[in-house]
């Protein structure tokens, strides 16, 4: 019985539980951009006022949100993904669903939220829409 499933970075945590105690294994999680836009794909992200998000039965699972900083520019503040849609990329896939919202209406975007300036951090193809 799986009881949780964190992602850490490029690392998945992942606690078991056996008959007599807790067993702790490390899996460590690599994707490319392929395996990121099937994600995209599968799962159905959906653009609010000042928010990307993903909800099931009027529920929000995950959520992107962002405000208008400057005639062309956006902060992005906030990202998060519930424990069902946990470590299933979902996160990446809103940040690369902001990505593309920013280089479709010529924004930057300013990252406050600290998994979103891990990703521009990560990702040197994200530096056309990162404000200076």
């Amino acid at each position: 019985v799986i009881h949780n499933f964190i992602i850490l970075e490029s690392t998945c945590f992942i606690q078991f539980q056996s008959r007599f105690k807790y067993l702790f294994n490390f899996l460590f999680v690599r994707y490319d951009k392929e395996e990121l836009k099937e994600v995209i794909v599968m799962v159905d992200i959906k653009k609010g006022e000042s928010s990307f998000f993903v909800e099931e039965s009027g529920e929000k699972l995950a959520e992107i949100t962002f405000f208008k900083s400057g005639d062309d520019e956006i902060t992005v503040d906030h990202t998060v993904v519930s424990d069902k849609l946990r470590g299933q990329k979902v996160g990446n896939a809103l940040v690369e669903k902001i990505i593309g919202f920013a280089r479709e209406e010529n924004l930057k975007i300013v990252p406050v939220c600290s998994f979103v300036q891990k990703q521009f951090e990560k990702n040197a193809e994200y530096e056309d829409v990162l404000a200076k």
